[in-house]
């Protein structure tokens, strides 16, 4: 079983919602080559940030090492 990651959910969401486009919540965990697409294409014209909200707020979001970002405190 993979552990989990040591970010928190609540924050990465925070930065999703608001910075999504931009990719900064992927930097954050890690996932640099797609922030910087993310940068590059405003959230891949936004259907790849909804798709990351999504992915955060249901739990399913993982970060470089594969891990998910499940802790919401």
């Amino acid at each position: 079983m993979i552990a989990a990651s040591p970010y928190k959910r609540l924050v990465l969401s925070i930065v999703c919602i608001f910075l999504g486009e931009l990719g900064i919540h992927r930097l954050v965990v890690g996932r640099i080559a797609t922030g910087l697409i993310w940068f590059l294409t405003f959230g891949v014209f936004g259907l790849g940030w909804l798709v990351d909200v999504i992915l955060l707020l249901s739990g399913n979001f993982k970060d470089k090492q594969g891990r998910r970002i499940i802790d919401w405190t």
